[in-house]
């Protein structure tokens, strides 16, 4: 054997033989863990290392899951978003419900307070004497409005100088 591989190391065709024989036992080496490795694997997924599964037929299983897997995952993802989102539209309606309970509640005790301020007022004596008591105009007289802050003054003037006026007359005021 020795003899050989000195003649073999003598040529360049020899040289590139040992170099091949070398690389091929590596490779060899490489297949045998290779298929302890593969084996291993077969028993952590349950299979006998005596199987006669393929590795291709393993990895395709284990493809196919995977790929079920992140469509299970991105369908439990769906889910959760929807009852988040319900679940914050519900909160949303709640909290509407309850600003209008209390608005509704607001409305409610202000209505009480004015039918107890109405109850409570004395009612206006009217003049038993002059019951067309009017000012001179038979219209109505303008109220301000709260786009227009300064009439109001303006009305009241005018109202207090009418009232003087039908005073000055001598006739009696409402």
């Amino acid at each position: 054997l020795e003899e050989e591989v000195a003649l073999l190391r003598s040529t360049k065709v020899g040289m590139f033989a040992l170099s091949a024989i070398r690389k091929v036992s590596q490779l060899r080496e490489r297949v045998d863990a290779a298929k302890d490795k593969f084996a291993g694997l077969l028993e952590y997924f349950g299979e006998s290392r005596d199987s006669k599964m393929q590795p291709h037929e393993l990895f395709e299983i284990i493809a196919t899951f995977v790929r079920t897997f992140d469509v299970a995952r991105g369908d439990v993802d769906k889910i959760e978003k929807e009852k988040k989102r319900d679940e914050n539209k519900k909160d949303k309606d709640d909290a509407k419900a309850a600003a209008a309970s209390r608005r509704s509640g607001d409305a409610t005790e202000k209505n009480e307070k004015l039918k107890a301020i109405q109850e409570n007022q004395t009612p206006i004596k009217k003049n038993i004497l002059n019951t067309h008591a009017r000012p001179p105009s038979n219209r109505p007289m303008p109220r301000a409005s709260s786009m227009q802050p300064n009439l109001g003054a303006v009305l009241s003037d005018l109202k207090r100088a009418a009232s003087a006026k039908w005073n000055a007359q001598g006739t009696p005021t409402p």
